[in-house]
């Protein structure tokens, strides 16, 4: 995306820390920019955010659902930072900023609690444009992950190449096609004849005992 963009992402996302102390934004205590985007890059290919947030009783129990339905426990939290745009990624673990931080990667301090909308603007703004700020150079990737690096964590793909240069794996990709516009189980013969043999088998059921 064109950087003006990329600005205008980032300082829609200040605005809502701004303006909403309501659940899940109140828990907000301090956002960091960090790859292409906060190096100065003219063209990023999205904008990379880290948080850092507290867990209060809400929060956990968000999480303890997840757990069950398979859902993103982020998934709050970024809808209220992010709003309905697309192009921010964040990153919501401390320990994986902090290791991020240890591989040398820069965390520019953007925002923290009792920062003013003023302040926060202004350490974007003063963000230097390098043209020759490129990509990020991505460490423990195959050609299986790229695209889906930042959904697999550094240490699980370090992991998974490690078994397969063992043998003990082989990762390869796999390309679904797209569902059909017509996904209606009934709109076949064969799926309209499988449903119907079901409904006769369910006919002759005898009845259960009193």
């Amino acid at each position: 995306m064109k950087r003006a963009r990329a600005v205008e992402l980032v300082e829609g996302m200040l605005h809502r820390l701004d303006d909403d102390h309501e659940w899940p934004l109140h828990l907000v205590r301090q956002v960091w920019l960090f790859g292409s985007f906060a190096r100065g890059a003219t063209e990023p290919h999205d904008v990379d955010v880290a948080v850092q947030f507290e867990r209060d009783e809400r929060m956990r129990e968000v999480v303890i659902q997840s757990l069950f339905n398979g859902s993103n426990p982020y998934a709050p939290i970024r809808r209220a930072l992010a709003g309905p745009s697309r192009g921010l990624q964040f990153q919501f673990e401390d320990s994986t900023r902090q290791q991020l931080e240890a591989e040398g990667t820069v965390m520019l301090p953007l925002w923290q609690r009792d920062d003013t909308l003023a302040q926060a603007l202004a350490k974007l703004h003063a963000i230097a444009v390098d043209p020759d700020a490129g990509r990020a150079e991505r460490h423990d990737m195959i050609d299986a992950f790229d695209g889906l690096d930042r959904y697999i964590p550094r240490p699980v793909r370090a992991e998974l190449i490690g078994w397969q240069q063992q043998g003990h794996i082989t990762i390869s990709r796999v390309t679904l096609p797209d569902a059909p516009d017509n996904t209606d189980l009934l709109t076949t013969p064969e799926r309209a004849g499988f449903w119907h043999g079901i409904e006769q088998s369910a006919k002759v059921l005898p009845p259960p005992p009193p």
